[in-house]
């Protein structure tokens, strides 16, 4: 529906984020009816690669730890692989 121009509300918001390409929109309506469950998931692809190479969605939001500790927290890390507190290093000072 993010890129479905027919969901395009002009008067309140909407879903859709000004995307209108027909051809996308074809693309969608051919996966709706398509019946073949087997085939659903290559035609989703296609409509994926034309929306990339439109490349008309920006992401607007994404996933950031908000991290918050004492002001006694000691040997603070900040793991890259979890994005959040090493545990087993931390403590009190």
């Amino acid at each position: 529906m993010i890129a479905d121009s027919r969901e395009i509300n002009e008067k309140d918001n909407s879903i859709n984020v000004s995307v209108r390409v027909k051809e996308i929109d074809t693309l969608m309506d051919q996966v709706r009816t398509e019946l073949d469950p087997a085939s659903r998931p290559d035609l989703w692809t296609r409509v994926e690669q034309r929306l990339a190479e439109e490349a008309v969605l920006v992401p607007l939001a994404w996933r950031t730890p908000l991290l918050l500790r004492g002001v006694r927290a000691a040997n603070v890390h900040v793991s890259p692989v979890y994005g959040n507190y090493d545990l087993v290093t931390m403590g009190l000072a």
